[in-house]
């Protein structure tokens, strides 16, 4: 009777086990549509014994992302309910589509298998959006406000979105604004919205009843920021620091003008409108972090923030003010295009003719930047497959049109940033010609980049194949100095993916602090007024800036943030090391070069970005060229003989004849007519005369020069305003934003109209310089007169008798 009652006991509580699982379950998720809004569907669950297979719905027809979604969600699961593998897993969602595809129901996926697993009813009033990940990050997805709203419509009372997503701008009343969408959805919809950053925080509020949930303290979860440590700035990167500053205020300024122009656009098409609108979202949360690393000095990732907002922010205003540019042939696009390929051209004919000694690292940035623009252009030159998204019956958006945007986008980026580093690079006091010395130098770190490159998963490759097919176009453009950076960076970059790949944090944590240690002290020991490493300072400034932003979500409790922070660092570190090793060796190079090797040694160097006239322009100037051929021969004999006219004032003629004298006087002290001290006196006063001559000379040359530059700067300023004033003559514009850039425009003519002025006065300053030829001609006689030449007779070939 024991055994048997034991045994029923037994029974029991399997019965209860295996009841502890949830065999059918359900809940709402959200997709957007093409129309600009979004959509509901169910999502249904059924576990069934068996041996961890998923089964995915048929009809409809669920994608491979979706899917990737599915097998994500149960993999995760396996860290809350340890026999995952004696169940099969049937998803199935229901809805009107016919075909299902996109990994943002992943995290809803997840929250939905783990509490049927861990036998937990979820709420119907619950609901999610984002992607999830092995690690139980929940990732961004787009149209979160479209899917928040719909989630409202269905009765959702408490909606949940990935970490940073509550910051959106919306476009309302025919006005663009920004919106707290926490704040929002209450007020309007009567939803709580709530962001989250992991599985552990949804499944926290997922089963915390709605009515005790605060939205207004952002999660269940307390938040803390991390706050970066002030490091001090070492002195070589005070320009990156002012030009870091430079790209704040105007990616600031740019953002504005997007949404000015997104607020008039013409664009009627709300799915595109919605697109313009998550871009200047995904700008204006980009640059939100930058300020805060700015005034630490954490440069490089500043710039690089405003980099990217920058882009983002240009690509919305110009689609928005031009929406013929979405056209798949535009004709402006087009024109773009060329204007852009022919900066790039001029840019890189500046860089092609000097290397400055004293500013090597920006001088290899401006030719890495350059190059990874022309790689852009030449993408979006080459053939391509038009693609057409149909998303919903009549709407239809051009997917190849907005990445070819985007593209062009980044590559006027680019071509400014390499810009600003060539006005760095071209302010160096020791100029040497550009050589091959380093050619053939990265063929061992290509080898490498391209059979590395084949082991690593194709989301983390694209900076390194950037920096790769860079590398293969600075080896065409013959800049060695440029390919050895970016064929080294590329290798560090696979390295540092292949080092922490499967690593856990404590070990991950160990290898960056000992690499940040490393390059520390190897750059502290070898540096100079000369080897600065400025880009190897940069990336370990922002390596340890991760180092310790890990420490502290470590601490925390947010342990999967903390690790990729730790991977963001070590990328970063690698790269440090790597350029660290590529600059030493071009450090040691160029120091073997002497003053009698610079092309030009000092200040005022006439270095400069070339100017380009218009099509209009270029038209005019070849009716001219046909007209003006006779006209040029005639004036070319008029400058002809006003020279015969003017031969004893000419500078060239004053060199020549200082020169001559020069020589008589040497002679004369070759026959002894003269004193070694005397020669010394007038050798002197020769070389004064002839270096005014010079001076003379170079001045009148770069002051035509850059008088001709500021005039061109004018003509190009008239050119913007005439712009300015048709698109407010049109609408595009608002009158505030119209006066705000005409006032913009006057400023900068008056100034670059001062810098004419006071050239013109350089001028003429130059022009009366004068050599006293008088006094050159009495020196003239009197070493005539101590060598005492006299001219050889002639003896026409006739013999001479020779005198006893």
């Amino acid at each position: 009777m024991k055994k048997f009652f034991l045994v029923f006991v037994l029974l029991i509580l399997f019965s209860f086990t295996v009841s502890a699982v949830i065999t059918h379950g359900s809940m709402k998720i959200f997709a957007v549509t093409g129309d600009g809004g979004a959509i509901s569907a169910d999502l249904s669950l059924t576990i069934e014994p068996g041996t961890g297979k998923i089964w995915s719905s048929v009809n409809p027809l669920v994608g491979t992302t979706t899917q990737s979604a599915e097998r994500a969600a149960l993999k995760l699961a396996r860290n809350y309910y340890s026999k995952t593998e004696d169940y099969d897993y049937k998803f199935d969602i229901n809805s009107d589509a016919s075909m299902v595809e996109g990994p943002s129901a992943g995290a809803a996926m997840a929250l939905l298998s783990i509490s049927m697993l861990e036998d937990k009813k979820l709420d119907a009033r619950v609901g999610m959006t984002g992607t999830i990940s092995e690690d139980g990050t929940v990732g961004s997805v787009a149209g979160v406000f479209e899917k928040s709203k719909e989630a409202a419509s269905t009765g959702i009372k408490l909606f949940m979105i990935p970490k940073g997503s509550s910051k959106q701008i919306i476009k309302t009343d025919g006005a663009v604004k920004n919106i707290n969408l926490v704040d929002y959805a209450l007020q309007e919809w009567d939803l709580k919205v709530v962001e989250v950053q992991d599985i552990d925080e949804v499944l926290k509020l997922a089963f915390t009843p709605i009515e005790q949930i605060d939205v207004n303290k952002g999660s269940a979860v307390p938040e803390e920021i991390f706050e970066p440590k002030p490091i001090p700035l070492h002195s070589s990167l005070s320009p990156m620091q002012s030009l870091t500053k430079e790209m704040i205020e105007e990616t600031k300024e740019r953002i504005n003008e997007a949404k000015a122009s997104l607020s008039n656009t013409r664009l009627s098409d709300q799915a595109q409108i919605n697109f313009l609108l998550s871009t200047l979202n995904s700008a204006e949360s980009t640059l939100k972090e930058t300020q805060r690393l700015y005034d630490n000095n954490y440069l490089y990732s500043a710039a690089n923030n405003a980099f990217l907002a920058k882009v983002y922010s240009s690509l919305v205003k110009d689609v928005s003010d031009n929406p013929s540019l979405l056209d798949i042939d535009s004709t402006l696009f087009k024109r773009r295009l060329e204007e852009l390929k022919q900066d790039v051209t001029n840019l890189k004919s500046n860089l092609d003719s000097f290397v400055p000694i004293d500013r090597l690292d920006w001088y290899i940035a401006a030719q890495e930047r350059l190059a990874w623009s022309q790689l852009n252009l030449e993408k979006l030159e080459s053939p391509k497959t038009t693609v057409v998204v149909d998303i919903r019956e009549g709407s239809t958006t051009n997917s190849t049109a907005l990445k070819d945007i985007q593209d062009y986008e980044f590559a006027v980026s680019w071509y400014e940033a390499a810009k600003s580093f060539y006005e760095i690079a071209k302010n160096s006091s020791a100029m040497v010609k550009p050589d091959d010395h380093f050619k053939g130098s990265s063929d061992n770190y290509l080898v490498s980049a391209e059979n590395g490159i084949k082991v690593l998963d194709s989301d983390d490759i694209e900076d390194i194949q950037r920096r790769l097919e860079a590398a293969k176009k600075e080896e065409e453009l013959k800049w060695f100095l440029a390919e050895l950076f970016d064929s080294s960076s590329a290798v560090a970059l696979i390295n540092a993916e292949l080092d922490s790949k499967d690593k856990d944090f404590n070990a991950l944590q160990s290898m960056l602090q000992e690499k940040i240690n490393s390059i520390e002290s190897s750059i502290e020991e070898n540096s100079t007024s000369k080897k600065v490493f400025g880009w190897s300072r940069l990336y370990l400034a922002h390596a340890r800036y991760f180092l310790d932003a890990a420490d502290f979500y470590n601490k925390d409790g947010q342990r999967i943030v903390a690790t990729e922070k730790l991977k963001s660092g070590l990328s970063l570190a690698y790269l440090s090391e790597a350029l660290y090793g590529s600059a030493s060796g071009i450090y040691s190079y160029y120091d073997t070069f002497n003053e009698s090797q610079y092309i030009k040694n000092g200040k005022g160097m006439n270095v400069g970005v070339t100017v380009t006239p218009s099509d209009s322009q270029q038209a005019l100037f070849t009716l001219i060229l046909m007209i003006g051929v006779v006209v040029l021969i005639v004036v070319l004999l008029l400058v002809l003989y006003v020279n015969y006219l003017n031969y004893s004032v000419r500078p060239k003629y004053q060199s020549e004849r200082i020169k001559r004298l020069q020589l008589r006087l040497d002679e004369a002290l070759a026959s002894g007519s003269i004193s070694q001290e005397k020669h010394s006196e007038l050798s002197s006063e020769y070389k004064k005369e002839m270096q005014l001559i010079e001076n003379s000379f170079k001045g009148r040359s770069y002051h035509l020069m850059e008088i001709d530059r500021l005039r061109e700067e004018l003509k190009a300023r008239d050119r913007s305003l005439a712009d300015l004033k048709r698109l407010y003559g049109r609408g595009l514009i608002s009158e505030q934003e119209y006066k705000k850039r005409m006032d913009s425009y006057l400023k900068e003519k008056s100034k670059i109209a001062e810098e004419e002025e006071k050239e013109e006065k350089e001028l003429k300053k130059d022009e009366s310089i004068k050599v006293d030829l008088t006094a050159l001609e009495q020196e003239e006689k009197k070493a005539e007169k101590q060598v005492k030449l006299k001219p050889k007779k002639k003896n026409n070939g006739k013999k001479t008798k020779k005198k006893k």
